[in-house]
């Protein structure tokens, strides 16, 4: 079932309820007052009745008149009072169970017993109408009689069904006025919804930029909000997802591409050696081509490893270290034009930053440099060379995996493009960068910035 069909239900169920409480409560309330007004007139008319009678015991002694000329004279009192006051009312006169007067088409002896206490009494008879019974004895002229009252309250019993009749098509006529204000206004409260779900669905088949229309206050519009919020985050969670993605088919499509060389000449020489004959000159030669090869391939293959393991967001092993030590030791893997300078300790991944710093060093040496000078402090390493320097229109893209400024040059030095693009993903991780100074013919300047934010 639909969410507005839901909720006009509801709420025409709870109006329904309440409304039937309501016109129930009144409807009773109402009848009852209705039949009291129509049995306290019938008790008040032969209350007045009976007063008028009862005077003739002021007017006319009882031990004056003998039993006939009494019961005479009461009925003729009887009637001509019965006749002034009928107005709609029916009187009978009973005297030891016999009628000295009656124009009631029924028997109300019959139908009320007096009891021996010779109190009111009261009854409501259903025959071809409503009928209002009421007997009260009266006693004149030292006589005892029984005065009957029957009032035709087929009009007060009417309108009593009248009121529960208009109050069932109050009921029906609420109802309908309820389904028909309820509908539209539930429809247009739930519409933020209906839109939601249109912008969940175009969002679902790759229209990650739309987003819900916020036009209200109400909880719908906090939903609206924070579906946004969602939006927004699956969005760039997608983007990133997508820019990942396709930085890795370029990268692994640019290694097929560089692997394809030194593979080439792995399998050439190989081939060579096997089916063609050669002197043990030409062998070492050939052998010497395929470790070369294979060893540029495995540098390729660990340095594109350590590059993804980083952009998966690898955690850094951070100590502190002894600058000075961390020279030393680089300082054994370089001729002596390389020359070192370092003061103070560096927090970071020390086996990162020695790749960094040995990939920098390795650029400098193949830029054809005569000298360089490499000097670490806390914040910064810092590799100067002499070489031939780097075009500014190559700069900008030097950290881009696999790109070199020289290809003949950088195949000839075994290099494959992936040196720098390591050094700036290290340098980010680190919460640094790495900037690129040079001049062509002067020498280039390359400088890590260690952010130490976190240092211990």
């Amino acid at each position: 079932m639909k969410l507005w069909l839901k909720l006009t239900c509801i709420t025409l169920a709870c109006t329904l309820v309440a409304l039937s409480v309501c016109l129930g409560v009144f409807s009773v309330w109402q009848n009852d007052r209705i039949i009291d007004t129509a049995e306290e007139q019938a008790h008040a008319s032969l209350r007045l009745f009976c007063s008028n009678l009862e005077s003739l015991n002021n007017a006319t002694p009882g031990s004056s008149v003998s039993d006939l000329t009494g019961r005479s004279i009461v009925q003729y009192y009887f009637a001509t009072y019965a006749h002034l006051l009928g107005n709609g009312a029916y009187f009978s006169l009973v005297q030891d169970g016999e009628y000295l007067y009656n124009t009631c088409p029924l028997d109300p002896k019959a139908l009320v017993d007096v009891p021996e206490a010779k109190e009111t009494v009261s009854a409501t008879i259903e025959a071809d109408a409503y009928y209002f019974l009421i007997a009260q004895p009266v006693h004149i002229l030292s006589q005892e009689y029984v005065a009957y009252l029957t009032m035709d309250v087929s009009s007060a019993y009417a309108q009593v069904r009248d009121t529960n009749i208009v109050s069932v098509v109050m009921l029906l006529i609420s109802a309908l006025i309820v389904v028909c204000a309820t509908v539209p206004a539930v429809r247009h409260a739930l519409k933020p919804l209906g839109n939601l779900r249109k912008t969940a669905e175009s969002i679902a088949e790759g229209e990650y930029h739309l987003r819900a229309r916020v036009e209200s206050k109400d909880e719908v519009a906090s939903l609206a909000v924070s579906f946004n919020g969602m939006a927004a985050a699956v969005e760039r969670h997608i983007d990133e997802l997508t820019e990942e993605s396709e930085r890795r088919r370029l990268l692994l499509g640019a290694l097929a591409h560089e692997l394809k060389t030194p593979m080439t000449a792995i399998i050439g020489f190989a081939d060579s050696m096997l089916k063609m004959p050669l002197t043990e000159d030409q062998k070492q030669h050939s052998l010497q081509q395929i470790l070369s090869a294979g060893q540029r391939t495995e540098r390729m293959t660990q340095k594109l490893m350590t590059l993804l393991s980083l952009d998966q967001g690898d955690r850094l092993e951070r100590v502190s270290f002894s600058l000075l030590a961390f020279s030393e030791e680089l300082s054994r893997l370089y001729p002596a034009n390389v020359h070192f300078s370092a003061i103070g300790e560096l927090y970071g991944d020390r086996d990162l930053l020695f790749s960094l710093t040995q990939n920098l060093i390795n650029n400098a040496l193949n830029a054809s440099a005569t000298r360089v000078e490499v000097s670490m402090t806390p914040e910064m390493i810092r590799v100067t060379d002499d070489g031939r320097g780097i075009p500014p229109e190559h700069i900008a893209r030097l950290t881009e995996p696999f790109y070199r400024v020289d290809k003949a040059r950088s195949r000839k030095h075994g290099g494959a493009g992936l040196g720098l693009a390591l050094c700036h993903t290290i340098a980010e991780a680190h919460g640094g960068r790495l900037v690129i100074e040079s001049v062509v013919g002067s020498g280039t300047t390359m400088t890590v910035t260690i952010g130490n934010a976190d240092a211990q």
